[in-house]
């Protein structure tokens, strides 16, 4: 897969995969089931050098990459391919179900989940859809921990969340505008996981398109993390820390990878 392999020691080495799709498989997107890290679903850049185009399937693996497989019941040409990279995320495994996978076509709002590893896909709802290609911002993501819990960070169309696997959802009233987020440990006194999000909501006068906020009850409410002078441009991924409860993770465009930690309080006796 080009310069794309994987890690079993926490990002310290890493090594190519030993197969792939096609001769000029590269880029796209990748996701690996909670349950086999062997088990892999990929969605590779629509390009094949302007042959295919349009019709890229996606493939998964059950031998971390020794073989693909086209998937069956899948949409083709997933991931738009003149540019090195794209603004959205629409795969994303289960982070508590066995074999789970979900993909999201922006182009028709089609939500596709997949039960057997991504060997298999059936369309199970639909959501609103996305004009465009490149500039188009969407991330999908599952909850660690909770099987079934799924959301969709849509742009201007707003934050979603399905708790049964994509088969219902619901809109986050006061989100007017949703890109990239993560989840990280549960705060103390919590038990959920913590949401974070580039997004805008409602009645916050920050003058930024989007700011970086914290949700500590699974998007009741949002707390804005960020001054209204301090931005990064660009944020291409957020994400908490699994280790650390409360550290966040900003990569920009250009200017580095930030990080913020809850400000520290003192007591008086």
């Amino acid at each position: 897969l080009g310069a794309m392999g994987y890690s079993t020691d926490n990002g310290l080495t890493w090594q190519n995969f030993p197969g792939r799709p096609f001769a000029d498989a590269r880029g796209g997107r990748i996701s690996v089931a909670a349950n086999d890290t062997n088990n892999i679903v990929f969605v590779p850049r629509d390009t094949l050098n302007g042959v295919n185009k349009g019709n890229t399937p996606v493939y998964f693996t059950k031998d971390r990459g020794k073989t693909w497989t086209a998937a069956k019941g899948a949409p083709l040409g997933m991931i738009f391919g003149e540019f090195v990279y794209t603004f959205y995320q629409p795969l994303e495994s289960d982070r508590a179900k066995p074999n789970t996978f979900y993909l999201w076509d922006r182009r028709d709002g089609r939500f596709y989940r997949s039960g057997d590893g991504g060997e298999n896909w059936s369309h199970v709802s639909t959501l609103p859809k996305q004009s465009g290609a490149h500039f188009n911002q969407h991330w999908l993501r599952a909850a660690p921990g909770m099987a079934g819990e799924v959301w969709l960070a849509a742009d201007d169309q707003g934050l979603f969340r399905s708790s049964d696997g994509g088969d219902t959802w619901t809109k986050f009233d006061g989100v007017t505008r949703a890109w990239r987020f993560g989840w990280g440990l549960p705060l103390p006194g919590r038990k959920n996981p913590t949401a974070y999000m580039m997004c805008k909501i409602a009645g916050d006068d920050i003058k930024q398109t989007v700011a970086l906020y914290r949700s500590d009850d699974m998007g009741a409410t949002w707390i804005r993390l960020n001054e209204a002078s301090q931005g990064w441009g660009q944020a291409i991924t957020v994400n908490g820390d699994r280790q650390v409860a409360g550290r966040v993770y900003v990569g920009t465009n250009g200017r580095g990878i930030f990080y913020g930690v809850p400000a520290k309080t003192s007591t008086r006796n």
